[in-house]
């Protein structure tokens, strides 16, 4: 409880000598936890002689105290203060100290409820520099340009079937959202994350599940029809964006097999064929979206 004089109640702060300053110094650390990252800053204050103050600061300077003095997290913050309401840090990641570990941009793909609101034939944009769902014009193919075979992308002729098809993508983590360094999406929405990157395990074929072909039914929407043999997992899917996400970890090292069909029934026939001569391959990685059936 603080007193009429603004000090401690039972007496006034007592003021500072002219001879002193206080020194603020603080050090961060980061350490990775299997559940969350911890940051702790320790911060030093010490009383100087003002006389004492220029050579201590050429000192700092010469001997590197600056750099030493906490991890980058200062401008960090200093940067979200200064944003434009997105809340996203327009600065460099921190620097860690080397009992840390290094941060990296980790873009948001296009919520659901942010999704652009059209009727007629439209792109849909899985994995593509900005994300979502956009009307069918050639402007917005600006947003997979340069991605070569990793954009994952496609035709559909409702927006508001894609819509549904865009959502369920989103909500089982399956959007991905890559923009290049200098373009117009690189200003989107961002959080930094630890840059690690673990390692992509599969299981093994025997412990994959493999639908009998007497299980699979067309939906009602269904005009395209993709056959996939080997991926994550295997079966006859109504888009690309839906047969990309079985077989995208798998292409990179020749393991993933699929066909486009231009009807259901062609598509059953050749996944029968496959289910009998045990051509069929599923290999989900473990703990991933698709390991379910092990």
């Amino acid at each position: 409880m603080t007193g009429p004089t603004g000090g401690i109640l039972g007496g006034t702060l007592r003021a500072l000598p002219d001879d002193l300053t206080i020194q603020t110094g603080s050090r961060t650390t980061a350490r990775l936890l299997p559940t969350h990252l911890e940051i702790q800053t320790v911060v030093h204050n010490n009383e100087l002689d003002n006389e004492l103050n220029n050579e201590l600061d050429n000192d700092a300077i010469e001997d590197g105290y600056n750099s030493d003095n906490g991890d980058g997290l200062e401008s960090l913050v200093s940067g979200m203060s200064s944003n434009n309401g997105l809340q996203v840090p327009d600065t460099p990641p921190p620097l860690y100290t080397p009992t840390g570990i290094p941060m990296k941009k980790k873009y948001r793909p296009t919520p659901p409820g942010e999704l652009m609101q059209f009727s007629g034939p439209c792109f849909i944009m899985m994995r593509a520099q900005e994300t979502g769902v956009f009307p069918f014009n050639d402007r917005y193919l600006s947003r997979v340009a340069g991605m070569g075979r990793r954009a994952v992308w496609e035709y559909r002729r409702d927006a508001d079937e894609a819509r549904r098809l865009y959502t369920a993508l989103y909500n089982a983590g399956l959007v991905s959202a890559e923009p290049f360094p200098n373009s117009p999406f690189a200003n989107n929405a961002f959080d930094w994350v630890p840059d690690v990157n673990p390692p992509v395990v599969h299981r093994a074929p025997i412990q994959g599940f493999l639908p009998p072909p007497e299980t699979l039914r067309p939906t009602q929407s269904m005009y395209k029809f993709y056959l996939v043999k080997k991926g994550e997992e295997v079966g006859i899917f109504g888009s690309w964006c839906e047969a990309a996400a079985r077989i995208n970890s798998l292409k990179g090292i020749g393991k993933a097999e699929w066909k486009r069909y231009s009807s259901w029934s062609r598509a059953y026939r050749m996944y029968r064929r496959a289910f009998y001569l045990d051509e069929l391959s599923a290999t989900p990685v473990v703990g991933g979206h698709f390991d379910v059936h092990a």
